[in-house]
């Protein structure tokens, strides 16, 4: 179920008036208001960390919405993702391990609502968990970040792979949404870096969350969560673990 849209006016007040970008446009804000909003093709908006609420009338998006990166901060050489707020949210890959003994394993994955990867010694770091909880619960949510950071690799004189961080939300509460063929909506985790001979990959971004609630939803485009790949180890390094996949829910209401 949804928590959050009770909270508001299902539309909000369309204090922020319409929006209707013509160029790729960067938000400064956490939370709009807006009566129509229209995203064109060719068209890329981004959200301002950690993410977007955005309530509005109908929403239509034939470009790319997006908080992907947008979450908790990769890992460094050998340290642990930071960790999301843990209400949504995939867990982060961890880092793998150089690939000499006596250097540097890699760093454990930060969590979402999802555990992070763990690393392991002279190994692959794990992958991290997918967010597969069926609560809904935003309005805790609201400003903190939520997919795990991944781990960063094992470090050697020959460098590191840093961990990916992980994505953002976007939550829509709207009367229609339409995402048209070729329109996209993205919180995803950031690939793990492949950095250094020996040196160990870093671990993929847990995947964020997207949340579609709405009485009229037409989706013929793409929504992902995804986490972010490992990064690939050196010569002798190993590989960071893939990111695990955020929250996804379509809310469909009645009149």
């Amino acid at each position: 179920m949804s928590i959050v849209a009770p909270a508001f006016n299902r539309t909000g007040d369309k204090s922020d008036g319409n929006f209707n970008p013509t160029a790729n446009t960067t938000l400064t804000k956490n939370m709009y208001q807006w009566d129509t909003v229209n995203i064109p093709a060719g068209v890329t908006v981004t959200a301002k960390a950690p993410g977007l609420l955005l309530l509005a009338n109908t929403v239509t998006i034939s470009g790319l919405l997006t908080a992907s990166g947008l979450g908790a901060a990769g890992g460094g050489p050998g340290v642990a993702g930071a960790n999301g707020g843990g209400f949504f949210g995939g867990g982060g890959g961890a880092g793998g391990a150089s690939g000499l003994s006596g250097r540097n394993d890699g760093g454990n994955g930060g969590k979402g609502r999802a555990l992070g990867g763990v690393s392991r010694t002279e190994g692959s770091g794990l992958p991290g968990g997918n967010d597969t909880d069926a609560f809904s619960n935003l309005l805790s949510s609201l400003g903190v970040n939520v997919g795990g950071g991944g781990g960063g690799g094992g470090n050697d004189s020959w460098g590191q792979g840093k961990g990916g961080n992980g994505g953002g939300y976007i939550y829509i509460v709207a009367n229609k949404i339409i995402i048209n063929s070729g329109g996209a909506i993205r919180a995803e985790g950031l690939n793990g870096q492949a950095n250094g001979m020996n040196a160990g990959g870093g671990g993929g971004g847990g995947g964020g969350a997207i949340i579609l609630d709405s009485i009229s939803i037409t989706n013929s485009g793409t929504l992902s969560v995804a986490g972010g790949t490992g990064g690939a180890g050196g010569q002798y390094g190993y590989a960071g673990g893939n990111g695990g996949n955020g929250y996804l829910r379509i809310i469909r209401r009645r009149l």
